[in-house]
């Protein structure tokens, strides 16, 4: 076993294990050899767990994991106070709290650096088509996560699609009659 590494929320380690073997040849034609084929996990107190490739892949998941970014305090301010006046998962709860001991701790600072561990899945639920246009910072709060880890994007919980055919329901209508109602129509001309 590893050592955890880290402060706060998110302290990771990295755990090492051999699953089997396989024979090696050598490529002059000598006898080979077998060697192990090991797996590698990393782990957060946090309860996230991501398997790497080997422990090298697993170190880069963890250090990703623990990793902060600078935002504005009053972006993130203003997202916890959103967030926490909307219905999400209880699993989310310590993200949150996470992100508003954050906030409240900076005071008068311009910028604070939360997790990213924290502040994605946070984001993921923000991320709807009617919190998104009435809401600026959600953007801006996106934006600055997805510039720092490009492989994990954020991403849109509900589609446009979906988000249209709630408001077509709405008004009383099919999806497809509220389209040819607010689709402008084109001359052939």
């Amino acid at each position: 076993m590893t050592n955890w590494t880290g402060t706060g929320a998110h302290r990771t380690r990295t755990i090492e294990w051999q699953e089997g073997e396989r024979y090696k040849t050598k490529s002059n034609g000598s006898c080979g050899r077998y060697v192990a084929v090991m797996a590698a996990k990393a782990e957060c107190t946090c309860g996230w767990s991501k398997r790497g490739e080997d422990r090298a892949d697993a170190r880069w998941r963890a250090r990703a994991h623990r990793a902060t970014i600078a935002v504005a305090t009053k972006d993130l301010a203003a997202l916890v106070m959103l967030m926490s006046e909307h219905a999400i998962p209880f699993s989310l709860f310590p993200a949150l709290r996470n992100l508003d001991d954050v906030a409240r701790a900076a005071g008068d600072d311009a910028t604070v650096q939360p997790h990213l561990a924290d502040l994605r899945p946070i984001l993921q639920q923000a991320n709807r088509p009617w919190l998104y246009i009435e809401h600026p910072y959600i953007p801006r709060l996106i934006a600055a996560v997805e510039q720092a880890d490009r492989w994990e994007p954020v991403g849109m919980i509900d589609s446009a699609k979906g988000w249209c055919e709630r408001l077509a329901s709405a008004h009383g209508v099919e999806f497809d009659q509220w389209l040819r109602k607010v689709t402008p129509e084109v001359d052939a001309a």
